[in-house]
């Protein structure tokens, strides 16, 4: 499994654009157009938005005895 991306790792503009994407300020389609600028070779703007959008099936596991 490649490391996970941090939000270094992504252009400012880019982040702007998916925090109005997951606040509800641009939808799904807005963002998928608009993030398409900052695509690179081999990735595309739906690539953008699974790498920006949290995995919460990696999360931490709290343990059964954990009081």
């Amino acid at each position: 499994m490649p490391p996970r991306l941090t939000a270094q790792d992504f252009d400012q503009e880019l982040l702007i654009l998916f925090d109005a994407y997951v606040h509800g300020n641009l939808d799904r389609r807005g963002f998928l157009d608009k993030a398409q600028r900052f695509a690179k070779a081999g990735v595309t703007a739906a690539g953008l938005l699974a790498a920006l959008s949290p995995n919460f099936a990696a999360g931490q596991q709290v343990a059964k005895d954990d009081a």
